[in-house]
């Protein structure tokens, strides 16, 4: 997240706007209409860069997001009754779907009876009913206007005459002659009656806020979850007595009760807050609203038919959609498969009849009962601590922390039904790891919803129409080979392998919490296409201009004539008339902006243009030799600050540092480079005998830290022959030294360490030196850092020993010069070669120079040579292994 994002609008102009006439398109130039473009600001008590012209809400500090506008007609200023009752309804319209599919699961068998069929065949018909649930959802959602038919009539005449044809075909599901026109009307039904499940979500963007929102979709996700359960449970009761058409008239009876509920109470909630209250379109009757000819009117104001079309495509190509799809549709698919095949496991597993089975739907239903009310306070907390956690500031991915929780319930139920299904467990442990598996669905459900709402609020639409086609088509696959695969190999193989899927499914959450943010910002916004602006309200006036007959010729005075005067006659008209004639005539007409394509790829290639000339130069921008060059010439403290300029700089310096660290040490730090090498990590090691052996318990076991100021060897990842012990040890100690620089300076003494105490500070100390010292080995960057500031420490311990008078040893020759210089050059005169090893803190008061591993012979200093590490390990292999002598001897 930005470090100071705001709710407030961010208008920019809108593209080509530079013509005459047309103001800016304040829907341009944002990420979505909450105009944020990576979280949200939701309390402006933890963050004062808020500002603080915005609309809260009654405790003051909660920002109202969107922004409501003070139009009375604006869902966000409806009452809280309105609201609730609109919510109520389409929850109702949504509970439907679902509910008249899993009906007919119960009556499979006594449908197969009266068409002399299996239970397998008909339920084909209950397969494309979930099918179609899905799909009807994709192409007949409802959003701002989310596809296809809403991109003309919005919310409210989609529903109504969807809902109109899902009761025509509710009808005819309860009387059908044949199976294939009870499959046809079950098809048929599935398609039209979704259409308020699969755009539930843009009701409650529309009327609630964020912070509202979480808790209404619990509402309504609580609603659709539970419907397929409900749907059996009654069903199974009337199969007991009466006929199996009888569940699908009582499906029909509750269409024509949501029917009625919309007719008289649902609402128009589509509003376009970018329009001014005074431009609004006019909302017509409510007749008019209800069968979409007010919204007709308005059309020009939404997105063409081709464009509607576009805006689901264009959303599934979101890759945080499409991650969050293919999830639920891995997970969800299980529900969807056991619930409409269960009559099929039970009935012969436990001898149930209709009515035992309609008493073990019970078990769900209470499930998503329970799942419900922990949801409507889990997902705000998990949100709220976030939300303090970070200054009033919020991430979409901290919805999916809900998800995380809520899976390990889900794999648990999973495993569990199929063990109770093979080995003939009782059925109320059956009916306890069903619950198990719907109450982890349930949070999961509504956590995925709010993340993919949250991170595309202006696709609330089709937002929900993907997750209801993920959810349906999953099942509506599962549901064709479920009985099948569980005869096969068994249940306790085949759901074992369902939750094994849930769980690699996860993969997607990981993924997405610790990437999504990084993918919606890559990904970009949605950018949906919007209708061309409307003229501007008025245009300049035209001064009046005099007819040409008035007007009389002029001749064209002689040289040296004196220029004539138009006789002025006198007439009983206006004075100001006659005045008229004479001022000069200004033409204010107004260019008209031209609308052609040419026009267009003319004024694309200027702004082109203007933004290549206008962009300042950067370092990148520079040719990659001079870059180089400069990049050589500075230290690895400067490289380091780089990575903090910007992610190009980043990538730049993690891409090509290694190299230009190794050059900055061959020019800078030779000296040093040649007294401190590196250890070698076992991961180099070639040889994989080799680095067997150096990690085994008899070589690291081995090595005991004998040091309170330096860190011990991690044998496990790091060489600990002799010479790779001592390596260790010297950069180790380098850290330690530079560490206590500014106490040595100012006299002030260093913590003494009692025997056989380890105080919390040194341990911290130390874990923090060992991880400084890993990163030198791994990054030529962080070694030639570590090089640095034992460089710094070695010239600060000089000037304190030369200002010492006790101090009468030779001292290694040091100006200003070499300071400013910033190499080691002056380390290779002559000096005092490093004789005594620190063994403790108390050396560092007269330690001066600090360069092992070298000896000054005829004249030059001569350093331990590299070939040192191979010989140890040779010698240590073949003393501790002397099985591997002729593998260690190559």
């Amino acid at each position: 997240m930005t470090d100071k994002l705001t709710p407030s609008a961010v208008i920019e102009p809108r593209s080509g706007s530079s013509e005459k006439g047309y103001p800016p398109d304040p829907r341009r130039g944002r990420i979505h209409e909450f105009q944020e473009a990576e979280g949200y600001i939701i309390d402006i008590a933890g963050d004062g860069s808020a500002s603080t012209g915005l609309k809260l809400a009654k405790d003051g500090h909660t920002v109202l997001i969107p922004q409501p506008s003070d139009d009375q007609n604006d869902p966000l200023n409806w009452t809280w009754n309105k609201k609730h009752l609109i919510l109520f309804i389409v929850s109702w319209v949504s509970f439907l779907p679902d509910y008249g599919s899993a009906t007919g699961a119960v009556a499979l068998i006594p449908q197969a009876v009266e068409w002399e069929t299996t239970p397998d065949t008909v339920n084909h018909s209950q397969a494309g009913n979930v099918f179609m649930l899905g799909a009807g959802g994709v192409f007949f959602s409802n959003s701002k206007p989310v596809v296809i038919l809403s991109a003309y009539f919005g919310r409210l005449p989609v529903v109504f005459w969807f809902l109109l044809i899902s009761v025509a075909t509710a009808a005819w599901c309860a009387e059908p002659n044949t199976f294939e026109s009870f499959m046809a009307a079950r098809i048929l039904n599935g398609f039209f009656s979704t259409v308020s499940q699969a755009g539930g979500l843009m009701f409650i963007k529309d009327m609630f806020f964020f912070h509202e929102q979480a808790r209404k979709i619990n509402i309504w996700a609580s609603f659709i979850v539970m419907s397929p359960y409900v749907g059996p449970l009654f069903a199974a009761f009337m199969t007991e007595t009466l006929h199996w058409s009888v569940p699908f008239w009582v499906y029909f009876a509750m269409n024509v009760l949501g029917m009625a509920l919309v007719v008289a109470f649902l609402e128009e909630t589509y509003y376009d807050r970018t329009i001014p209250s005074d431009q609004q379109p006019a909302r017509g009757s409510r007749f008019a609203r209800l069968i979409g000819t007010a919204q007709w009117k308005s059309r020009h104001l939404r997105n063409t038919f081709g464009q509607a079309c576009w805006r689901t495509v264009s959303v599934l190509l979101k890759p945080i959609v499409a991650l969050s799809c293919a999830f639920y549709a891995l997970t969800f698919a299980w529900a969807v498969g056991i619930n409409t095949t269960l009559a099929i496991f039970v009935t012969p597993l436990y001898g149930f009849g209709p009515k035992q089975v309609g008493f073990f739907y019970f078990t769900p239903v209470v499930a998503v009962a329970l799942g419900e009310v922990t949801g409507h306070w889990l997902h705000d907390a998990l949100a709220k601590q976030y939300i303090r956690s970070h200054k009033g500031h919020f991430e979409p991915e901290v919805r999916l922390r809900a998800v995380v929780l809520a899976m390990p319930v889900v794999i648990v139920g999973l495993v569990l039904i199929g063990q109770c299904f093979e080995n003939k467990w009782h059925f109320m442990v059956t009916s306890v790891c069903w619950g198990l598996y719907v109450f982890g669905m349930m949070i999961t459900t509504v956590a995925l919803s709010s993340y993919c709402l949250d991170s595309y609020p202006e696709a609330s639409g089709e937002v929900s129409a993907w997750l209801n086609m993920a959810r349906t088509v999953g099942g509506f696959i599962v549901s064709y080979f479920q009985v099948r695969w569980a005869e096969a190999q068994g249940t306790k193989q085949s759901f074992g392998i369902q939750a094994g899927i849930c769980g690699g499914a996860i993969l997607f959450i990981m993924v997405l919490m610790v990437w999504g943010k990084r993918l919606r910002i890559w990904a970009g916004p949605l950018n949906f296409f919007l209708p061309p602006l409307p003229p501007p309200p008025c245009f300049p006036t035209i001064t009046k201009m005099p007819k040409l007959t008035d007007r009389k010729p002029r001749r064209k005075p002689a040289l040296g004539e004196a220029p004539q005067t138009p006789p002025v006659e006198a007439s009983p008209s206006s004075h100001h008339d006659d005045l008229e004639l004479e001022v000069e005539l200004v033409d204010h007409t107004e260019k008209l902006p031209l609308r052609s394509k040419r026009t267009r790829r003319l004024e694309g290639k200027l702004a082109r243009k203007k933004r290549t000339t206008a962009a300042p130069l950067c370092l990148e921008d520079m040719p990659f030799d001079l870059l180089d060059a400069i990049l050589l010439c500075c230290q690895p403290r400067d490289l380091f600050a780089m990575l903090r300029v910007s992610k190009g700089y980043q990538n730049f310096i993690r891409q090509h540092g290694p190299r230009i660290a190794s050059s900055i040490i061959k020019l800078r730090y030779p000296c040093l480079a040649a007294c401190f090498l590196r250890p070698v990590l076992l991961e180099n090691i070639a040889d994989l005998g080799v680095r067997r052996h150096m990690g085994h318990p008899k070589v690291t076991s081995r090595i005991h830290n004998m040091f309170h100021h330096i860190p011990a060897i991690p044998g496990e990842l790091v060489c600990s022959c002799p010479t790779c012990y001592h390596r260790w040890n010297a950069l180790g100690l380098l850290v330690d030294f530079a560490h206590w620089q500014n106490f040595l300076d100012q006299g002030d003494a260093i913590p003494r360490i009692p025997f056989g105490r380890r105080p919390k500070w040194n341990k911290m100390l130390l874990d923090r030196n060992r991880q400084i010292v890993l990163k030198g080995i791994r990054d030529p960057l962080w070694y030639a850092r570590i090089l640095e500031k034992h460089l710094e420490s070695t010239t600060r311990a000089i000037r304190r020993q030369v200002l010492n008078k006790s101090n009468k040893r030779q001292h290694y020759r040091l100006t200003d010069q070499d300071i400013q210089e910033g190499t080691d050059r002056f380390l290779k005169a002559e000096g005092p070669p490093t004789i005594d090893y620190p063994y403790h803190r108390d050396s560092y008061y007269m330690l001066e120079a600090y360069l092992p591993n070298r000896s000054w012979i005829d004249g030059q200093w001569v350093y331990l040579p590299a070939s040192l590490h191979e010989r140890d390990v040779t010698a240590l292999i073949n003393s501790l292994f002397p099985v591997a002598n002729t593998r260690a001897s190559r």
